[in-house]
């Protein structure tokens, strides 16, 4: 917008230096014409001054008149001393006038372009502060940017640093779980250590496979590596054996939610409180403990 209203300005300007161009040609021509007036004007002295032979009163128009040769003479110089000395005062003041409202027009239109150039001039330091506060705003949004990148390297840097410190958490503690498990299961059936092998797998909603199971899938195929055959579904898995109540729970046992026939859940208790099974889907095969989830009952094959 500033650039626009400079623009503007500076057209203003060039027109405004054409008038006073303009003017000051006007004002030559009145300047010349009362220049060629006063030659005139001088001509018709040395014409009189030439009628009247000699200088009588000191003043050429009443010389002239008076070197008149009769009344009738006398008469006709009288009327043409009126009449150019009428014409000359009235081109003269018409001169004059023309000219003194022409050099008014000049100061006129000087004042005006001394006010337009003022105008520009700060304009421009207008604009030269606009693109100063642009340049500060710019280095201010790359400084911003540089500092939101060093930052983002840092946070980067920071997550890198917690995920590495989660993972050795993780570690640490999968290693733990799995010595206590490995304790656990020492001197247990082939049915628990079967399952163990299996822990990490990740559930699967109807999955019998080492690539994923579900609660009942799990044990089955750990009892089928065993040499034991068992149902594939917890409900009926809830009916094979002798029944076992949780407190009379031991190593190799099932366990079971729900009720017997209509079990929702199965697990293979491993002794300690702990049993191996596939929770739920998003989770993977784990070991879990009776103090969070208790089972309801117990089957022993």
């Amino acid at each position: 917008m500033k650039q626009v209203e400079i623009s503007k300005i500076n057209t203003k300007i060039e027109k405004s230096k054409a008038e006073i161009a303009k003017t000051k040609s006007e004002i030559k021509a009145a300047k010349k014409e009362l220049d060629e007036r006063k030659e005139v004007l001088r001509d018709q002295v040395v014409e009189l001054q030439k009628e009247s032979n000699k200088s009588v009163s000191g003043n050429i128009y009443i010389d002239y008149l008076l070197s008149s040769d009769n009344f009738s003479d006398l008469i006709g110089r009288s009327m043409a001393v009126g009449k150019i000395s009428s014409a000359n005062k009235a081109a003269i003041d018409d001169v004059n006038e023309a000219k003194s409202k022409l050099n008014a027009l000049a100061e006129s239109q000087e004042a005006e372009q001394a006010k337009i150039v003022a105008a520009k001039a700060k304009a421009d330091s207008e604009m030269t502060s606009l693109k100063a506060a642009k340049t500060k705003a710019k280095e201010s949004q790359t400084k911003l940017q540089q500092e939101m990148w060093d930052n983002r390297k840092e946070l980067e840097a920071r997550q890198k640093a917690d995920s590495a410190k989660t993972q050795q958490l993780v570690k640490t503690a999968w290693n733990a779980t799995t010595t206590q498990a490995a304790k656990s299961f020492k001197g247990s059936s082939s049915l628990i250590q079967n399952a163990a092998q299996f822990i990490g797998v990740p559930y699967v909603s109807g999955g019998r496979t080492p690539a994923g199971f579900d609660c009942s899938g799990l044990v089955q195929y750990a009892a089928n590596m065993a040499g034991i055959s068992l149902p594939r579904v917890s409900q009926d898995q809830s009916n094979v054996g002798s029944y076992v109540s949780v407190s009379q729970l031991q190593a190799g046992d099932l366990v079971f939610w729900g009720g017997v026939g209509s079990a929702y859940h199965v697990g293979i208790y491993i002794g300690g409180g702990q049993y191996i099974h596939a929770p739920r889907p998003g989770q993977n095969v784990k070991v879990g403990s009776v103090q969070y989830f208790t089972p309801s009952f117990g089957r022993r094959l």
